[in-house]
């Protein structure tokens, strides 16, 4: 007869013991990555760059968001004018566009040229600030269309959206001198 009970044939080594384990913690790295694939393709596939503008009068922006909020005849009015002020400016997002491509491809001249590099630089923050100064007459026009209450309501929750400082302590009531 052999020494060799039946108990100790059955137990694991040292190699079965953790190949179950192993597997799980590998299906599960497995799983996590493919749902931040499939996140970000969600995410691209229903908001790709480009599409939604930043601003505050943008269709994603914090004025539209308070807008969508109002009551019908408000809402459709203040609509229709963030409409009408968003496509003036909309021929300003193509020139932006062209000024990142010019430095794109002055960086891929060979010979690389710096003076050319610095002029598309500064071509770019032109056009960048002209963009910016037309949405912020954009902001201002729209605003200055809301009611008293409404403006109000508009800077609270502008504030709320901005609720800790740099300090990290909320921003409280404007010091009076």
């Amino acid at each position: 007869m052999t020494d060799v009970t039946p108990a100790a044939a059955v137990q694991p080594t040292g190699l079965r013991r953790w190949l179950i384990p192993a597997l799980v913690a590998s299906l599960s790295l497995n799983l996590l990555v493919a749902g931040f694939a499939l996140g970000g393709a969600w995410g691209m596939r229903h908001n790709p760059p480009g599409h939604g503008d930043r601003s505050m009068v943008g269709p994603s922006g914090p004025i539209a968001k308070f807008v969508s909020n109002l009551p019908s005849d408000r809402r459709q009015a203040l609509r229709a004018a963030m409409d009408e002020q968003r496509n003036s400016q909309s021929a300003l997002t193509p020139a932006v566009k062209d000024a990142r491509r010019e430095i794109s491809d002055v960086m891929r001249a060979s010979p690389f040229e710096p003076v050319k590099f610095q002029a598309a630089l500064q071509k770019l923050a032109d056009t960048e600030h002209n963009l910016r100064n037309g949405t912020a007459a954009v902001t201002s026009q729209l605003v200055g269309k809301l009611t008293d209450p409404e403006r109000n309501d508009l800077e609270r929750m502008l504030r709320k959206m901005t609720a800790f400082t740099d300090d990290g302590k909320e921003p409280g009531p404007a010091a009076t001198p």
